[in-house]
């Protein structure tokens, strides 16, 4: 924060990144939100 504002970020996109480890490791069995198309 900068004087009480949000510096904008330079690239696109949130600033986060997303761990597949962290998301396979609490995924709820009988939902598709690892394979939206649901292959697997």
């Amino acid at each position: 924060m900068e004087k009480s504002f949000i510096a904008l970020p330079e690239r696109p996109g949130l600033g986060v990144e997303m761990s597949d480890a962290a998301a396979r490791q609490t995924h709820v069995q009988g939902t598709r939100w690892l394979d939206p198309m649901g292959r697997g």
